[in-house]
């Protein structure tokens, strides 16, 4: 899989039955990464998320049936 690119729906499989997904969002927040995909999330959504628009939990429910 291609982590650094896009995001993608096998990306985000991946990301979402991951055991340290919780811990992955906090540190792709802290660090304001702005490539690749961390817990399941774009560069786009962390955007959002970091702004209060979306939260972590409204992505992981958006993509839950990937």
């Amino acid at each position: 899989l291609d982590w650094d690119d896009e995001t993608t729906d096998d990306t985000r499989r991946v990301c979402l039955a991951c055991p340290v997904k919780v811990d992955c969002a906090v540190e792709g927040l802290r660090l304001k990464e702005c490539i690749g995909t961390w817990a399941a999330t774009s560069e786009q959504e962390r955007r959002a998320i970091r702004r209060g628009r979306l939260t972590v939990s409204d992505v992981w429910r958006r993509y839950a049936d990937v």
